[in-house]
């Protein structure tokens, strides 16, 4: 719901990209303020044949997980272009894909043998530099989001934004959102840690629900539900126009409802909603 201006941003973003011009952009906002579906949203109207998108969600991940998940999502994305076998398992990916890829498929290969070896920091700066051979062997454009990208920073310290620092400087056909809940700590790595990329990604600042939006939201949760507009401002107030926060209210209030057989909320159904969800062991 909403985000009109924020979906906008990225559709042009997209739209300038297979143009020639390329601005990566960086999310942040509070935790469960709608920053994954808002990505979600984007990536899923951004499908095109031309576009390999990779969405890694990075939070309490290593970088085993990272790489495997950008070999096997460029590669199950490309099958999926080019009308090939789909696979979940990697190396099957691999198989299927030897002729048309040789080159890409010999780097990740050589990141798989790097990872057996414990070598991750060589595997990283392999799997980074991977979208630049997938790109000049296919013609194709990618876009790599990274949610809560800040964690990958517990992986060896500065060296880490450096070595990517270096290649998103010079993978012009690619594109990179990142996204992050620690707003001090994404806009320091941003400024000092990615120094050299700061003046090329935007920042988006992804806040509360607006007030119709809130309204909206509210009636979705709640169908078929008369709800006056008192008690409706009293919710978008109380929860500060944070989506879940609504969500898990309304849904409670959606669940006493059923039970109760009634078909409009009142003070009591709310009140209630709002002890359930704020102190019962299991709200």
């Amino acid at each position: 719901y909403g985000r009109k201006l924020e979906l906008d941003l990225l559709r042009k973003r997209i739209l300038d990209f297979k143009d020639g011009y390329r601005q990566n952009v960086a999310l942040i906002g509070d935790r469960y303020i709608g920053k994954t579906f808002l990505l979600q949203k984007f990536l899923s109207e951004a499908a095109s044949p031309d576009l390999v998108e990779v969405y890694v969600d990075v939070e309490q991940k290593d970088i085993g997980f990272f790489c495997r998940k950008i070999a096997g999502s460029v590669l199950y994305e490309f099958s999926k272009i080019h009308h090939l076998p789909l696979h979940d398992d990697l190396n099957l990916l691999l198989e299927s894909t030897q002729s048309s890829l040789p080159q890409t498929v010999s780097l990740i290969q050589r990141i798989q043998k790097h990872l057996h070896q414990e070598k991750k920091f060589e595997a990283y700066k392999d799997i980074i530099a991977l979208p630049q051979v997938f790109s000049a062997e296919t013609g194709l454009f990618c876009v790599f989001v990274f949610d809560e990208f800040h964690d990958m920073q517990d992986w060896g310290g500065p060296e880490i934004f450096q070595e990517l620092g270096k290649v998103v400087m010079t993978q012009k056909q690619s594109l990179y959102i990142f996204s992050s809940s620690c707003g001090d700590e994404a806009r320091t790595i941003l400024s000092e840690k990615l120094s050299l990329l700061f003046g090329n990604f935007e920042i988006v600042d992804v806040g509360a629900l607006d007030l119709e939006t809130c309204g909206e939201y509210i009636a979705h949760h709640l169908p078929a539900l008369v709800i006056g507009d008192d008690l409706k401002n009293f919710l978008i107030d109380f929860t500060g126009g944070q989506p879940l926060y609504l969500r898990l209210l309304c849904e409670a209030m959606f669940s006493l409802c059923v039970v109760h057989h009634q078909k409009e909320i009142f003070l009591p159904v709310l009140s209630r909603a709002v002890e359930d969800v704020l102190f019962d062991p299991w709200g």
